[in-house]
């Protein structure tokens, strides 16, 4: 029995051994993880462990469709080390490093993704932290469960997907997105999943000349979002919708200097959510509508509103609370809402429209510099409007006998 116990023991000694030959002695850093060096590329990970990079990757003949690390494992941690992958070839379709769909658990940090077409696209529970992207087409594609910190992006040119996707239930904290461009291709500049927290956004400069519909910001049913802020777009497509979110809470965030100069514009979109402290300023669509928040069954509180231009509607809201928000510029269109202490300043003719058929409460707003009516309500039997401690006795009701004004 020890015999044999000590033929097994030499056996693998000699194996490893064996291994540490071919690799070479400087395969192996001093706190055991495994070296890649420049001479190891397009290199193919089996094996679960931890990897740092030892040089700066400038490559240039990884077939369109390839990938520069390819991570066959789970449970890997790629160590840039500071160093920078950089693809320097004709072919937009190459990506940085792609870990295969059937394995999670990837994690990537401290360094800087240059050129590729997509920078990491990781399958479930990926980790990303402390990695500036550089003129890729997408950064990142995760999925569930993602974490994502610490993350810059400077001149992405998105294609036919995000710059950066991360699935349900994702964990992001800490992305900075930099002078985006994207011609001819549908534009989703930022995508997560359902049921995903995500803090600490900036998204600046954003140049847009495809003709459909984009979107800047989205997430899915689930999500809460605060500290998010969206700073100059110039958009010439046919629509154009800053934030979008579905039964979500969307707190502390901002979208200012917004442009379209083809198609409608719209600042924040919301259904079944909660919104609380937004800004949302610097909306202009030419002779196209703008809009700065769009809220259906929604509660939006002590927000604001500026805008120069002089049209467009500053809410639009159905079935919501709409209450404590300072709206200067544009009018507040209602269905089936409730306005409660807003304060609203206007040069257009009317500071208030309930222009759609609904029941409306109103109580304690306060409308200024509206030329005609502040608050008008056309004709509509189904109209349902109370107003108190409403100054001024500028109103017009149309047909309405349910219209109750105290003041």
């Amino acid at each position: 029995m020890v015999n044999t116990l000590h033929r097994m023991f030499f056996r693998s000694a000699k194996a490893l051994l064996l291994l540490m030959a071919m690799l070479g002695s400087d395969a192996w850093a001093g706190d055991g993880r495994i070296k890649l060096g420049a001479l190891d590329f397009p290199v193919v990970i089996n094996t679960s462990g931890s990897y740092v990079l030892t040089d700066s990757i400038t490559i240039s003949n990884v077939p369109p469709g390839g990938r520069l690390i390819f991570v066959n494992a789970s449970h890997v941690t790629i160590d840039l080390n500071g160093h920078y992958l950089r693809w320097n070839g004709a072919s937009d379709l190459v990506m940085g490093i792609e870990q295969d769909i059937n394995h999670r658990g990837l994690r990537v940090r401290n360094g800087v993704i240059d050129g590729f077409g997509v920078g990491i696209k990781a399958s479930q529970a990926a980790r990303v932290e402390d990695i500036l992207f550089l003129r890729v087409f997408s950064a990142l594609w995760l999925g569930p469960g993602a974490m994502v910190r610490h993350i810059q992006i400077d001149g992405a040119r998105p294609m036919q997907y995000p710059v950066v996707w991360a699935g349900d239930g994702s964990r992001v904290d800490g992305v900075q997105i930099n002078n985006t461009a994207t011609t001819n291709s549908p534009l989703n500049l930022v995508q997560f999943g359902a049921a995903s927290r995500v803090s600490n956004i900036q998204i600046h400069d954003l140049a847009s000349a495809d003709p459909s519909q984009a979107i800047a910001f989205q997430a899915g049913s689930g999500s809460m979002i605060n500290d998010l802020h969206i700073r100059g777009v110039q958009h010439a497509g046919s629509s154009f919708t800053t934030v979008l979110l579905r039964e979500s809470i969307l707190l502390d965030s901002a979208v200012e200097t917004i442009a379209t100069t083809a198609g409608s514009l719209r600042g924040v979109e919301m259904r079944n959510s909660l919104a609380a402290r937004l800004q949302v300023s610097g909306l202009s669509a030419g002779t196209f509508s703008w809009l700065g928040y769009d809220v259906a069954q929604t509660w939006l509180a002590d927000s604001r509103f500026t805008s120069t231009s002089a049209t467009g509607r500053s809410v639009n809201a159905a079935s919501s609370r709409v209450a404590r928000n300072s709206i200067d510029g544009g009018f507040v269109d209602v269905s089936a809402s409730v306005l409660r202490d807003n304060h609203i300043q206007t040069a257009l003719l009317y500071g208030i429209l309930h222009g759609n058929p609904g029941a409306n409460l109103a109580i304690r707003n306060h409308v200024s510099g509206s030329s005609g009516a502040m608050i008008f309500d056309p004709s509509s039997a189904s109209h349902h409007a109370r107003i108190e401690a409403f100054p001024g006795d500028n109103f017009i009701f149309t047909n309405n006998p349910f219209a109750n004004i105290q003041h």
